[in-house]
C-alpha cells in the first residue's frame, strides 16, 4: 500500500497532475512526502533497513568456519557469508547541530544514516577467514561476492546522499587501500575494502589475466573507492602493465591524479612505476605534474594566496615521489621542484608517509596547505577583519596560534571589539582552543570584555562561550559575581524555541548554550562540595529557578540538565527539589515536560530511597509512556528492574507488576536482559542473588502468562540461567515455560560449559539443551560436544535418553 501510494505521487508529479497534488497538501499538508523521506521509505521497503536481525541472518562464524573446513565452500555456505556482510543502512535521530552555525540540509535533517553491515559480530567472521586453512582457494572464490557487496555498499552511501561520482565515503573511513596503521576500522563497512583488496590479491597469484580484468573493470566504476582500488592494483606490475596504470593517472583530464579522494593510491602508484616507465612516457607523467592541477579543482571561492599554494604542494608532493622511486627527474622538473623546495624548505616527507594522507588521525595537524595567519599584530587585526566564510577544508593555523600565542590573538580579537566588529566565527574557535590551553589567562582578561558583545553576536557564538564557562567551572577557583554575570547574559538571549524539533532532547541539552550554563552553574557549586541538607545557596536558587519556570519553552535545555542531577539537588535541598523540579517528572502536569524531565534523569539513572519514595507515582505512571521515552525507554525499563530487584518495599509486589505489564512487549524484552546484566554483576554471588531477587521477581513481578514470551525474552531467560551457576535448577524450573529454541544458542552454549553447569547439574542441563537447541539454531558444534562428554561423564545413563541422542547427532 505504501509503495503504491508513493508511486501514485510520482505519476503525478512526472505528468503534471499540480492540481491534484495541491488538493491533497490542501487537506493534509504532510501527505507527499519530501524525495528525501520517499528514499527512506524505499529503503524500508526493500528490507535495506538493519533492524532486528532476521532468522535467516543469524551466523555463528564458529560453526561456519568448521563447515568449510569439513564439506567445502557450499552453496548455502556462501549465501549464509554473504548474508551477514550484506550492507544495510541504520538509522537513528539526526544529530543535534552542536556548532554556532547552520544545520544539516537534506536526508541529514531527517535521520542520522550510515551503512553497516547485517551480522552482529562480522570481525570475528573477517578473522575467521584470515585464519581458515583453506584461505587460498577460499578467498578467489569469494572475490565476486565480495566485489558486489562493495558495490551495493556504496550504491546505500549514495542513496542516502554520502556518495558520488566524485567523492565517497572510503577516503575518511579507509584512508589506505594498502595496509596501514591509519586503517583503524572505525566502520565494519571497510571489512568489505580489506576483503576486496585481499582476495583480488589471491586472484592474482590463480589467475593473472582475471584480475587484470576486473581492475580494468574497477575504473569504470562510479565511485571512487573503486579507482582507488584500481590505482592499488596498478602497483601490481606482473599483472597490471605500467603503461596502463599511466593511463589512469592521466585519463580525463589528470583529474584523479590531482583528486584528495585517490592522493594516497596516487602516490603510492607514482612510487612504484616511475622506475619502470620508458623515457617518452616519464615524461608524459613529468609533463602533466608540472602542468598542475585543471582549474577549479580546489573550488572557486579560496584565496588565491591559499590556492597557490596548494597547487604547488600537490605539484611538489608528486614530482618528489618520482624522485623517492630513484628516477632522475628531467630539467624542467627538478629545477621546479628545487625552486619549490627552496621556498618551502617545510615541505619533507614525513614518518609513516603522512604527506601521502589527506588527513591523519592521531596529529592535531591535518595534512590540508593550511592559510597561514600574519605574525604582526595589525596584520592579524586587519586579516580578522576580513572574516568571510571559514574554510573548513583548506582552512588556517588561527586554532593553533590562538593555543601556542594567546596574547596576540587576545589582543587582535579585543583591537576588534574597540571598533565594535566582532568575527563570530573566529571568537567561536578562540574559545574552544583556549578552553584547552590558556583557560586561567582567559578567564582573567574575556569575563567582562564578553559582557560588552551585542546580543545579536554574542548569541552567533553563544555555544562556545558557554562551552568555554562550563570548562571554567570545572577546572577554575573564580569570584561569583563575573561568572554569575557572564551566565546571566547567556540565559538572557532570545534563542529560538528549537527543542521540539529534535525528539533527541538529551543531546540537544547537552550542547545547547542553555544546557551548557546550566551544567556550569551546578559545576560551580559542585566544586564547593556542598554536603546533604545544606541548602543551596541563593544565588543559585534564583537562577535554577528561573530555569524551572516551564512558562518558558526554552529553557527546558536547562531543565533536563537539571533532571539528570535531580538525586544531588535532592540530597542538598529536598524542600526546593520537591516545590521545583519533582512536578516536572508528573505527567498529569505535563506530557512534554515529564518527556523531557524523564529523559534527562535516565540519561545516567541512580536510585536514591527518600527520593523515589516521592517520585514513585510518577515512575509507575511512566510505563504507560514507554513510548515516548524513545531511546531512553530501555534505561527506564532496566530502572523499573532494577527497583523491583531492590527489594526495598518502596512499591508493593502489585505496584511493580502492573507497571511491568504496562510496558510494551519491547520494554519487557529490556527487563529481561536487564536480569541477566544483574546476575553477571553479581559475579561470585550470582547464586545467592538469584535465590534471593531475580526468582521472587520472577515470580511475583515478572507478568505470568506465556503470552510475553518471544525469543529475545527466550534468550534472554536462557543466558539468566547459565548465570545463575549454583541456582541453575531452580531459575530453570521458573523460566522454562518461556524457553524455546533458540535461533543462535551458542553464546548459551559456551557460558553453560565455562561456569560447570553441564558438570554440577548433568540432568538439567540436558534438560535444558534439550529445550534450547534445535536443529535450526546456531551454535558451535565443538563446544556442544564438549557440554554433551561432560553430562555423559558424569551421568552415564544421560547416553540412552532420546534428547541426548538428538543432540548427539546435531553435534555430528
Amino acid at each position: 500500500l505504501i509503495s503504491s501510494k508513493i508511486d501514485e505521487l510520482a505519476r503525478g508529479e512526472s505528468t503534471g497532475q499540480n492540481e491534484k497534488l495541491e488538493a491533497v497538501r490542501a487537506s493534509a499538508p504532510n501527505a507527499i512526502p519530501c524525495p528525501e523521506m520517499r528514499a527512506l521509505w524505499r529503503l524500508l521497503l526493500n528490507g535495506q533497513v538493519k533492524t532486528q536481525p532476521s532468522h535467516l541472518a543469524r551466523f555463528c562464524p564458529y560453526s561456519w568456519h568448521e563447515h568449510v573446513q569439513r564439506d567445502g565452500l557450499t552453496v548455502s555456505l556462501r549465501q549464509a557469508l554473504r548474508n551477514t556482510l550484506t550492507p544495510k543502512v541504520s538509522l537513528r535521530d539526526p544529530v543535534p547541530w552542536t556548532l554556532d552555525g547552520e544545520g544539516p540540509t537534506g536526508i541529514d535533517r531527517l535521520v542520522e544514516a550510515e551503512v553497516v553491515l547485517s551480522g552482529d559480530d562480522v570481525p570475528s567472521t573477517v578473522r575467521g577467514l584470515a585464519k581458515n586453512p583453506q584461505r587460498e582457494n577460499l578467498l578467489p572464490d569469494l572475490f565476486q561476492d565480495f566485489n558486489a557487496l562493495l558495490r551495493d555498499a556504496m550504491d546505500l552511501w549514495r542513496t542516502i546522499e554520502m556518495a558520488d561520482e566524485e567523492s565517497d565515503r572510503s577516503i575518511s573511513a579507509q584512508p589506505s587501500i594498502s595496509e596501514h596503521p591509519q586503517n583503524r576500522k572505525f566502520q565494519e563497512w571497510t571489512l568489505l575494502i580489506k576483503l576486496v583488496r585481499d582476495s583480488w590479491l589471491k586472484t592474482c597469484e590463480s589467475s593473472p589475466e582475471r584480475a587484470k580484468n576486473v581492475a580494468e573493470t574497477w575504473w569504470s566504476e562510479p565511485y571512487p573507492v573503486f579507482r582507488r582500488l584500481a590505482l592499488f592494483a596498478g602497483t601490481q606490475h606482473e599483472v597490471i602493465p605500467c603503461q596502463q596504470a599511466l593511463c589512469w593517472l592521466l585519463d580525463d583530464g589528470a583529474k584523479w591524479l590531482w583528486s584528495t579522494e585517490t592522493k594516497r593510491e596516487v602516490a603510492r602508484l607514482i612510487v612504484a612505476i616511475s622506475p619502470r616507465l620508458d623515457d617518452e612516457d616519464l615524461v608524459r607523467l613529468q609533463d602533466a605534474i608540472l602542468a598542475g592541477p585543471p582549474p577549479g579543482m580546489f573550488g572557486s571561492e579560496i584565496k588565491q594566496e591559499v590556492l597557490d599554494r596548494s597547487r604547488d604542494k600537490a605539484i611538489w608532493l608528486r614530482l618528489a615521489k618520482i624522485k623517492a622511486g630513484g628516477v632522475q627527474l628531467n630539467n624542467l622538473a627538478e629545477k621546479r621542484l628545487a625552486s619549490l623546495e627552496e621556498k618551502n624548505p617545510d615541505w619533507t616527507f614525513l614518518e609513516d608517509e603522512q604527506e601521502e594522507f589527506v588527513f591523519w588521525m592521531g596529529n592535531e595537524n591535518d595534512l590540508n596547505d593550511r592559510d597561514v595567519t600574519p605574525r604582526e599584530l595589525d596584520g592579524l587585526v586587519e586579516w580578522l577583519s576580513k572574516e568571510g566564510d571559514v574554510d573548513a577544508w583548506y582552512g588556517d593555523d588561527w586554532i593553533q596560534r590562538c593555543r601556542d600565542e594567546f596574547e596576540t590573538t587576545s589582543r587582535a580579537l579585543l583591537e576588534l571589539a574597540k571598533r565594535g566588529e566582532w568575527p563570530t566565527k573566529r571568537w567561536s574557535q578562540a574559545l574552544y582552543a583556549w578552553s584547552d590551553s590558556n583557560l586561567k589567562r582567559s578567564w582573567q582578561d574575556m569575563d567582562s570584555k564578553l559582557l560588552e558583545a551585542p546580543d545579536d553576536k554574542l548569541r552567533e557564538f553563544s555555544t562556545s562561550v558557554a562551552h568555554w564557562l562550563l570548562t571554567v567551572s570545572k577546572k577554575l577557583e573564580v569570584e561569583e559575581q563575573p561568572f554569575f554575570s557572564l551566565c546571566d547574559k547567556i540565559l538572557s538571549l532570545n534563542f529560538e524555541e528549537g527543542i521540539e524539533a529534535n525528539d533527541n532532547l538529551v543531546s540537544s541539552a547537552i550542547n545547547h548554550p542553555l544546557g551548557k550554563v546550566t551544567q556550569a552553574l551546578l559545576h560551580e557549586w559542585w566544586e564547593k562540595s556542598p554536603e546533604d541538607d545544606q541548602c543551596l545557596p541563593d544565588c543559585l536558587k534564583s537562577r535554577l529557578s528561573e530555569i524551572c519556570d516551564t512558562r518558558s519553552n526554552v529553557f527546558r535545555h536547562g531543565r533536563v540538565i537539571l533532571a539528570a542531577q535531580i538525586v544531588d539537588l535532592f540530597r542538598v535541598d529536598a524542600e526546593w527539589t520537591e516545590a521545583k523540579l519533582l512536578p516536572l517528572f508528573d505527567w498529569s502536569r505535563s506530557e512534554k515536560e515529564a518527556r523531557s524531565a524523564w529523559k534527562g534523569f535516565l540519561w545516567s539513572p541512580r536510585i536514591h530511597d527518600p527520593l523515589f519514595e516521592l517520585l514513585g507515582p510518577h515512575l509507575l505512571e511512566t510505563a504507560k509512556h514507554y513510548k515516548e521515552l524513545g531511546t531512553h525507554g530501555s534505561q527506564f525499563a532496566s530502572l523499573l528492574t532494577f527497583v523491583a530487584l531492590d527489594g526495598s518495599g518502596m512499591f508493593t509486589k502489585a505496584q511493580l507488576t502492573k507497571a511491568t505489564r504496562s510496558l510494551p512487549q519491547e520494554g519487557r524484552e529490556h527487563c529481561a536482559e536487564t536480569l541477566v546484566s544483574a546476575l553477571r554483576g553479581a559475579g561470585d554471588q550470582a547464586a545467592s542473588y538469584c535465590e534471593q531477587r531475580v526468582i521472587p521477581y520472577l515470580k511475583k513481578v515478572w507478568p505470568p502468562t506465556e503470552d510475553v514470551a518471544t525469543a529475545s525474552v527466550a534468550e534472554s531467560f536462557a543466558r539468566a540461567c547459565v548465570e545463575a551457576r549454583e541456582a541453575f535448577p531452580c531459575i530453570l524450573e521458573v523460566t522454562k515455560k518461556w524457553l524455546m529454541e533458540l535461533p543462535e544458542s551458542w553464546r548459551v552454549l559456551h557460558r553453560l560449559h565455562k561456569n560447570e553447569i553441564d558438570k554440577n547439574f548433568p540432568r538439567e542441563a540436558l534438560d535444558f539443551l534439550d529445550t534450547v537447541i534445535g536443529s535450526n539454531s546456531g551454535f558451535s558444534p565443538e563446544d556442544l560436544k564438549k557440554c554433551l562428554d561432560t553430562i555423559e561423564c558424569e551421568e552415564r545413563d544421560l547416553e540412552s535418553d532420546s534428547r541426548f541422542r538428538r543432540l548427539k547427532q546435531l553435534a555430528g
